[in-house]
């Protein structure tokens, strides 16, 4: 009992040191990019099941969409700032309160306008002389200055309109002198180029988001130190969340009054949002949605102060670690199924916490590294649980089939109804071996020599049982009894015993030479066959049962192995054994009274010659 208990002991020893490693692997599974990558994931997953949230910022997306760009498209790109300022007076008319102009060109549009003026003088006839005279009067034509109606609109709106600029583009010198609000943006992207983070500044100049919601009197809120905030968006599916307007409906006039009266007091952003834009980038989910709409949540997220909260990247292995720990000290001691039972009911308690706290607190607590951290400190003990207890079995099997017959062993473990006492019948052949003259050979030698000299013998005669699939059912000092058919059905067992016995007589008689050269006495010996039916099963108690055969079958075998003395043979069997044997060395039938028969019987006698029987030497039977 001791010995159990401390078997099992170590292997919740060994679980428990497994769950300890794998609960420390698990606290550093946030640093690690790949399981970071997971966890963005899991972040836009949290978007599309909470849905659209509600928002106090009313915004208005102009969007320069494909209608736009067919209508402009008869003007150059660079003339197009004449629709912007017509666009930014319609706005402002209908009492939009800020306008932000999400448009960015690579050159200054005045230069470009210049330059492809005189590229079209050149290419009419004119000379690099004439052009350059021309020059200072192109300069001064305000019909080449389409940026002369949007600085004299960006003039007169003042701090009610907002231009976007990248770190490459500057706008023209006008529209520069008109006074205009000038905002950088950058959209970074993840590591998935998905954009959840914008920053609030861009080389030391205030960002467009940013200086948007400040003209609506909005304060950062919850932006960290670092400057950064995560966007909250409103909903993961683009177009969904904001009024949208075509550029060219509403400059034509043809959008209805009420969806023109949304302008009042929003805030309107104008971007291009056309079919194969450069400016589309992915948002949750890796939904394609045009840059305009992501500043236009980003500034949804600042004016309702609810940027997106997540701890630092320490502090979230540090929650793993924890939930990791307790999840594994907590369910290693429960049994298999009651853990599997626990650690999904925790790892969806867990899911519905971080959902919760998405929905409620705009928090984002770790889902993917805790998830992992519930279920592998837990799997992890069990494997070690379950390879330590497979190892101690197969230790078991072993030492048990080595003091029974491995077939006893499979028979026994394969079902629980077979450690039952109690037995099957079937039939089968018993094998009685005995040895001759062994009382004697005791005598006059040491116990230990005597268990030596019999192990030397059962070593070299053993083996032939097992490669016909018979088992030793017991030792009997010098002899064994032997079965074949049974527990596990066994095609033509009657022959397989008898030609079992004939190897044993030729490895006896090997033996035996080995044995006269060592100056030994050889062994001499008696067999008994005898094949029918029989019961097998367990005899015995409860706890201390013995997988055994009875039947007039063992008993008659036993007595064909006594008549063996009598009759000088070498080994007898019964006539059912002969015949579905079909042995040709076999002498008989020899008619035979058995103590406790009534009528004589019919044994036969395997044919061995130069065999050591009844302690003298036959050369045929």
């Amino acid at each position: 009992m001791k010995k159990t208990e401390t078997t099992t002991g170590g292997q919740r020893k060994t679980a428990l040191i497994t769950a300890f490693v794998l609960t420390v692997v698990c606290g550093l599974l946030p640093l690690l990019p790949f399981v970071e990558r997971v966890e963005l994931r899991t972040h836009d997953w949290r978007f599309h099941v909470r849905g659209s949230r509600l928002t106090n910022a009313k915004i208005v997306i102009i969007a320069i969409d494909h209608d736009t760009e067919q209508s402009w498209s008869s003007e150059p790109m660079a003339a197009w700032p004449a629709h912007w300022a017509r666009i930014i007076r319609i706005a402002r008319a209908n009492g939009a309160r800020v306008i932000g102009l999400d448009v960015i060109h690579p050159l200054p549009f005045d230069d470009y306008l210049l330059s492809s003026v005189k590229l079209a003088l050149k290419m009419g006839g004119w000379s690099n002389a004439a052009i350059e005279q021309f020059s200072p009067t192109l300069e001064q034509s305000p019909d080449l200055q389409p940026d002369a109606e949007l600085s004299r609109v960006l003039h007169d709106e003042g701090d009610h309109v907002v231009l976007s600029r990248s770190r490459d583009s500057v706008p023209s010198m006008m529209i520069q002198f008109s006074g205009a609000l000038i905002a950088s943006v950058d959209i970074p992207s993840q590591s998935d180029a998905v954009v959840r983070t914008l920053t609030t500044s861009v080389d030391g100049e205030a960002a467009f988001p940013v200086v948007l919601a400040k003209l609506c009197g909005t304060k950062t809120k919850g932006v960290g130190a670092s400057g950064s905030y995560w966007i909250n968006y409103v909903t993961d599916l683009p177009g969904t969340a904001f009024t949208w307007m075509s550029a060219a409906a509403l400059e034509r006039g043809s959008i209805p009054a009420n969806v023109l009266a949304k302008l009042k007091d929003a805030v309107v952003l104008i971007g291009d949002a056309g079919q194969g834009s450069n400016d589309e980038q992915l948002g949750p989910g890796e939904t394609g949605m045009a840059g305009v709409e992501i500043n236009a949540h980003a500034v949804a997220t600042l004016i309702d102060g609810r940027p997106l909260r997540r701890g630092w990247r320490a502090q979230e292995a540090l929650c793993t670690l924890a939930v990791a720990l307790l999840a594994g000290v907590a369910t290693s001691w429960l049994r298999f199924w009651k853990g599997a039972v626990a650690i999904v009911i925790t790892g969806i308690a867990w899911i519905f916490t971080c959902h919760i706290l998405f929905q409620k607190h705009d928090f984002l607590l770790p889902m993917s590294a805790p998830a992992v951290g519930i279920l592998l400190p837990w799997a992890g003990c069990h494997i070690a649980q379950a390879v330590s207890e497979r190892r101690i079995r197969l230790r078991v099997e072993q030492i048990f089939g080595r003091y029974t017959s491995p077939r006893v062993r499979d028979y026994l473990l394969a079902s629980p109804d077979n450690l039952a006492l109690g037995g099957f019948t079937g039939d089968a052949t018993a094998l009685l071996f005995d040895l001759r003259g062994s009382v004697a050979f005791a005598d006059n030698r040491p116990p230990t020599e005597v268990m030596a000299e019999l192990n030397v013998l059962f070593d070299r005669i053993v083996p032939s049982i097992q490669q016909h699939d018979g088992l030793i059912l017991r030792y009997t000092g010098d002899g064994f009894l032997a079965l074949f058919g049974a527990p596990r059905p066994q095609q033509g067992h009657a022959s397989a015993a008898v030609q079992t016995v004939l190897e044993m007589d030729i490895a006896i008689r090997k033996l035996n030479m080995e044995l006269k050269q060592a100056g030994k006495t050889p062994w001499k010996y008696g067999c008994g066959i005898n094949t029918g039916p029989l019961v097998y099963g367990n005899l015995g108690t409860a706890d201390r049962p013995e997988f055994t055969i009875i039947g007039d079958t063992v008993n008659m075998a036993a007595r064909f192995q006594d008549a063996t003395k009598e009759l000088k043979a070498v080994a007898l069997m019964g006539s059912r054994t002969y015949f579905e044997s079909g042995c040709p060395k076999a002498a008989g039938p020899i008619s035979y009274h058995i103590r406790g028969k009534a009528n004589q019987i019919d044994l036969y006698s395997l044919w061995l010659p130069d065999s050591l029987v009844g302690g003298e030497d036959v050369d045929e039977h």
